[in-house]
């Protein structure tokens, strides 16, 4: 975009990001990684030619003749050659969600060489154009390459990300809160600040469930239909699938409950509050008391492990939480992660390795799951209903400076004749961060990503 737009004007800076480099789409010519689901969206590449950089167009003069060419069967040649994901003719071979490699790539010493070696190229090909380069990044992927590159114009820094309520819209993009802190963060730093004071609000549990305590309750009353979430009396938030990527983040109300689910239990993750968690949707009423176990069936046996007892904690939504020690909850994908204590992890492994594995509340199942890395963790998928979590709304803008200092957080519940019930479910603080720009750099994102894309 630089090349063919940025050099026609008379720029001082040139900022790019953050995310502007995700090298787990430069080595490959699928924006969602060889995701039919979204097979209209392919882009060029750039390979190694040699000590050059060629550019590889993708074939065809529309979005159906480039997803029917680069779908084939048998590819065409430059996709053989230059994209990383194993041809049609290898990949139909194993289940959808797997990626295989491809074995006639043209480039043999690994993918993060090549990718260094690319955006190295293109780093020293903008320090020619004589404007200072600004590299903005949420991670310390390619801030670390600016600095040993070590050029008169070329600047790079790692900014803080805000990942919770609400400064976070669907598909992980920003909320409009959430670009409000970006943008403080860049003019900051262009204006040669060494630190950034970013103003943030931090949502608080509004009762007795810390945010620790793993896992509560939501009942839902017959008469509501729609759910969004308010702060100071606007319309900021919805309930969207976890991993969701094609819900509108524009939507100003979500429905929890259907296919005749009657209850929603909440999931939260360790160190946040229960609006910052995971809900999931059942089709059972819940009843105080209530127990949570997990279930491991390996070798013909079957073992439970009890995490404790549901207690009514909200009585205006019938949330319930209990506390429990022995894991702590984390988010990945549309996926939930137990991660377990060591006590729990030599209780379960006295018995062997693997097994199926279940979550059931008062004897019924409500997440099935499977063991991960040596039974450290588990991941835990509903067998129906999707998880949902709160997100921002993408048009939703909150003005800062001119919120109280602490107020509320609403779940507005809103019935078929119009009905509305508010219910006082958190609390907001507001706090002040100092972000340095000078951080000690993380381990080599390059390495973990391209791990994580073949497993």
């Amino acid at each position: 975009m630089f090349d063919e737009v940025g050099r026609k004007y008379d720029l001082d800076y040139v900022v790019f990001g953050p995310s502007g480099f995700q090298f787990e789409r430069e080595h490959t010519f699928s924006f969602m990684i060889r995701s039919k689901k979204d097979k209209f969206v392919l882009h060029a590449r750039y390979i190694l030619d040699g000590e050059e950089l060629k550019i590889i167009k993708v074939i065809g003069d529309d979005y159906v003749q480039r997803s029917e060419n680069y779908f084939r069967f048998i590819p065409h040649m430059q996709y053989l050659k230059y994209d990383c994901y194993a041809p049609m003719f290898l990949s139909c071979l194993v289940s959808p969600e797997k990626n295989l490699w491809n074995p006639f790539y043209y480039y043999k010493d690994g993918l993060s060489r090549e990718i260094m070696l690319i955006y190295e190229k293109l780093l020293l090909a903008l320090v020619k154009t004589k404007k200072e380069i600004v590299l903005i990044e949420y991670y310390w992927g390619i801030t670390p390459l600016a600095e040993q590159l070590n050029k008169e114009h070329l600047h790079g820094a790692k900014i803080f990300r805000m990942r919770r309520f609400p400064y976070q819209a669907i598909l992980g993009h920003n909320s409009p809160l959430g670009n409000m802190i970006l943008a403080q963060q860049v003019f900051d730093f262009l204006v040669n600040n060494s630190v950034s004071n970013i103003g943030l609000l931090k949502i608080i549990d509004n009762n007795h469930l810390s945010p620790s305590k793993g896992i509560s309750l939501i009942i839902k009353p017959d008469s509501w239909e729609n759910i969004c979430i308010e702060i100071e009396g606007k319309r900021i938030g919805v309930f969207a699938d976890l991993g969701a990527q094609k819900k509108s983040s524009r939507k100003s109300s979500s429905s929890f409950f259907t296919n005749n689910a009657k209850s929603l239990i909440s999931f939260t993750f360790d160190g946040q509050s229960m609006l910052n968690g995971c809900f999931l949707s059942v089709e059972f009423e819940f009843r105080n008391n209530n127990n949570i176990e997990l279930e491991i069936r390996r070798n013909f046996s079957v073992q439970h492990y009890d995490l404790g007892t549901i207690k009514l904690l909200v009585p205006e939504l019938a949330i319930a939480g209990f506390e429990t020690k022995k894991f702590r909850l984390e988010e990945d994908g549309d996926k939930i992660i137990i991660r377990l204590t060591e006590q729990l992890q030599k209780m379960i492994g006295s018995i062997g390795g693997g097994g199926a594995v279940s979550l059931l509340l008062d004897g019924k199942m409500i997440c099935n799951g499977r063991f991960l890395g040596k039974g450290e963790t588990i991941e835990l998928v509903p067998p129906k209903h999707k998880f949902k979590v709160s997100r921002a709304i993408g048009t939703a803008l909150l003005d800062f400076d001119s919120l109280p200092d602490e107020g509320n957080v609403n779940i507005v519940c809103k019935s078929i004749k119009g009905e509305k019930n508010i219910i006082k479910f958190a609390k907001y603080k507001k706090e002040h961060k100092k972000i340095s720009f000078n951080q000690k750099k993380d381990k080599n994102i390059f390495q973990t990503k391209f791990r994580r894309n073949f497993n």
